[in-house]
This record gives structure tokens, sequence and C-alpha cells, in this order.
């Protein structure tokens, strides 16, 4: 049956069998699956060197793990001439790919706390905490105007809330301090405890409503991912909000107005944006990134986020703050368009 199934040259050479192949392709998987594991305790060449071998033993035609001379070279014929083999070949670099994407994820991932000392002024009256592109931490927001301070996100737990309530403070002296969030994920609002009781906090009241929901089954997700996470988030909760409003809110923080959207269930239900009058920020949450869209629930709508744009690029912004990743202009837009317009409806 073996030799029914192997490949054959004009001469009479058999090539790799399936079943070599898939057992190649089989021990890559696993390979693969540790290779996370060998990045983050420093012995990742060992690792990835035997994937390397039964990839490219596999590509050229030789059986894995056997060492090819000149005589497998010549007769046997490249694994790619036979669509079976071609298959198996591509589970494989399929598998490699995946381990190293994890491996590079998992190795060097910092933990996700926000950085203290790293405000930056991106325009007259905003400044921004930027998130350095490390996941699970927020690009955080200060708006700062006469009479009062808005922050935008909080991080993830008091820890990381303590560290923005800092640095707010640092801008705000004693001016009226007022919080809120882009959406109610955990590293975006659970660090909201850490604020005094004299905050006032601000909710869409499609946030409220997620958070009576849902309440937090997220969050118990967050703290699985990680012992970190696990820590940072214990005993958090939700804040209550001192104000709500349905679709939209203007902040007057003396000589600076902020309007607050609610934009719908796009990345989740309580999608709310920041837009900063006088200097044409926007806080976009995770509307609008530079990374594909996050579509996090069934609820998601194609339309909805295609609208949400439309509002958005209305507003005609000159910054684009989003939740994570690197800031932008009004062009960050246009691709997040041609990507939903190609999606199925």
């Amino acid at each position: 049956m073996v030799a029914a199934m192997e490949m054959r040259s004009g001469d009479g050479a058999a090539g790799p069998s399936s079943r070599e192949a898939a057992s190649a392709a089989a021990r890559i998987s696993g390979h693969a699956a540790s290779l996370g594991w060998s990045m983050q305790n420093g012995i990742i060449s060992e690792v990835a060197c035997k994937l390397w071998t039964l990839v490219f033993d596999l590509w050229r035609g030789t059986s894995p793990g056997k060492r090819a001379g000149p005589e497998s070279q010549v007769h046997r014929p490249r694994l790619l001439d036979n669509p079976r083999m071609r298959t198996h070949v591509l589970i494989a670099a399929a598998a490699l790919a995946a381990g190293v994407h994890l491996a590079a994820q998992q190795a060097a991932r910092p933990d996700p706390l926000v950085r203290e000392n790293a405000t930056q002024e991106v325009a007259d009256h905003v400044y921004i905490i930027p998130d350095n592109s490390v996941p699970l931490v927020p690009n955080v927001g200060i708006i700062v105007g006469d009479t009062g301070v808005l922050v935008v996100d909080t991080g993830m737990g008091a820890r990381n809330g303590a560290t923005v309530l800092r640095e707010a403070q640092k801008l705000a002296g004693t001016k009226t301090m007022y919080l809120a969030t882009t959406h109610v994920h955990p590293e975006h609002d659970l660090g909201a405890g850490a604020f005094p009781v004299t905050t006032k906090m601000i909710r869409a009241e499609s946030q409220v409503q997620e958070i009576s929901e849902d309440g937090l089954a997220i969050t118990e997700r967050f703290k699985a991912m990680s012992p970190f996470n696990a820590e940072v988030l214990k005993d958090a909760q939700f804040r209550k909000a001192d104000v709500t409003f349905k679709d939209s809110y203007d902040l007057d923080l003396g000589g600076v107005r902020v309007r607050l959207m609610a934009m719908g269930f796009n990345h989740t239900k309580g999608d709310t944006v920041f837009f900063v009058q006088p200097d044409a920020v926007l806080f976009a949450g995770d509307i609008i990134m530079t990374r594909l869209p996050n579509v996090t629930g069934p609820e998601s709508r194609v339309q909805q986020w295609l609208s949400s744009l439309d509002t958005l690029e209305a507003l005609k912004p000159k910054l684009i703050v989003p939740s994570h990743g690197p800031t932008g202009d009004a062009a960050m837009i246009a691709p997040y368009r041609a990507y939903f317009r190609r999606a199925p409806v």
C-alpha cells in the first residue's frame, strides 16, 4: 500500500511517501506548538533547526530526517512535483509559521503596564501616554482645559490606573477631573477604581447596558491569559457612572470642548469616541487602528462599521489616536473602509 502511494520518477526512484510526509508534518506541528515555550526559555535554536530541517527535507523530496546524498538529489523528484506531497509541505509550513508567530508573541511580550513619565503632547490641549505597541496596553488620552481635565482610558487594573492618575495629576493640578473610556474591555476601563471619588465618570448608556448584561465575564477571560493579568485585575470592578448620555455629550473643560459620541456596536456594544474640537483630535477607540479590525462579537455588522467610519471622517480629524498602536491622520480611515467593503455583509 505504501509503495503504491509513493511518487516515482522516470528511472523508478521513489520520492517520499504520503505517510512519510504526513508523519513529518505531524512532527513539525508538535515542534511548532512547543516553539513558544522554547523561545521563552532561551533555547529556540535547536527547535527552530529541527523545524526547518523537516520542512526542507520535504521540499527537496528526501525522506524526512535522512541526509540527502548526491544519489537522492539526482534521482528523487522534487516533492513540489506531486500535488499530494505539495499539500503536506504547505501544512507543515503553516504549522511552522503558526509556531513562529506564537513564539514571537509570547517570547518577549512585556507586561501590560502603562509607562510612567512617558506622556507626550500631541496638540495644544491633548496629551497621550502611548502604548508603545505593547499588547493589552491602551493609548491613554489626557485632554486639558482651563477648568477641567478629561482622561480617556485607564489601563488594566488599579496598578495601571494609579499610573495614569499620577500622569494626569501633573497636568490637572486642582482642576476638575473627568474620566471616560473608549469601551469596557479590561485594559481600557478597569483601572478606574484607582481614581479619587471626586473624579466624574462619564459613560454612554450603551456601556452601562453592556456592563449590566455581561458583568465581569470578559475580565475572567483576561485573567486566565496570564498570572500577571490575574494579579493586576484582582478585585477589579466597573466604576459607576456619574454622568450618562445616549448618543452624544459635549463636555466643556474651559476653553476646550470635547464631544463624546456613542457609536453603536462596532468592536463592542459600548464603543465611544472623543473629538477634541479646537484641535481636531479624534480618540477613535478600536473603530480605527493601523492593524486589522478587531471584530469581537456576533452583533458586529459591516454596515454599522462603515457608517461609523463615514461619521468619523466627516469630523475631518487632523490626528487620530487609536486604542492601540501608532497614531495617524484621516488617511487611516480609507484602509478600514476598503477592508469592510470587501467583507460579506
